[in-house]
C-alpha cells in the first residue's frame, strides 16, 4: 500500500553525520544549507549508481518542508531510477530512494573535496563538475 503523506523529514546514515557537517563548513558550500548537500550527495549517488540502504539506526537531518523549492530534482531522479511515474504517488518510498542515493553519494562527495584540497585544485573545478552531473539527469 503506497504512503500518499510525505515523510517529516529526511535521514541519514549516523556515521556520515559528520561528513554532511563538514562539508557544510567547506568553503566550497559556502552560503548553501544541509538540503544542497544533500541533494548534491544524491545526485552523485545517482549518476555513480551508489545506492545503499540507510541502517535501522538512521539519524533525522533534515525537514522535507525545506525540499519544497527542489522536489523536482528528487522526483526526477527517482522516476528515472523507478522507470515508473506511479512512484510518486508514494511519496514516502520518493524520500526513501532520496536518502539511499545520498547515502551513496556522500562519502563520493566528501572524497572529492579530500582530493581538491590535497591536489591544490580550485573548488571552482568540483562545483563545475557537480553542477554537470546535475544537469545530466
Amino acid at each position: 500500500m503506497s504512503n500518499t503523506k510525505k515523510p517529516l523529514v529526511v535521514n541519514c546514515d549516523p556515521k556520515h553525520k559528520e561528513i554532511y557537517d563538514n562539508l557544510l563548513k567547506d568553503v566550497m558550500f559556502k552560503g548553501m544549507h544541509l538540503k544542497d548537500i544533500f541533494l548534491f550527495a544524491m545526485a552523485l549517488g545517482f549518476y555513480k549508481k551508489r545506492r545503499k540502504n540507510l541502517p535501522r539506526g538512521k539519524l533525522d537531518i533534515i525537514r522535507t518542508i525545506d525540499f519544497e523549492s527542489k522536489e523536482n530534482i528528487i522526483n526526477s531522479i527517482v522516476i528515472i531510477s523507478e522507470g515508473n511515474l506511479n512512484i510518486l504517488v508514494d511519496k514516502k518510498r520518493v524520500y526513501e530512494i532520496a536518502e539511499e542515493y545520498a547515502n551513496g553519494g556522500i562519502e563520493l562527495l566528501n572524497k572529492m573535496i579530500l582530493k581538491q584540497e590535497s591536489h591544490g585544485t580550485p573548488s571552482k573545478i568540483i562545483e563545475n563538475e557537480l553542477l554537470e552531473i546535475v544537469k545530466k539527469i
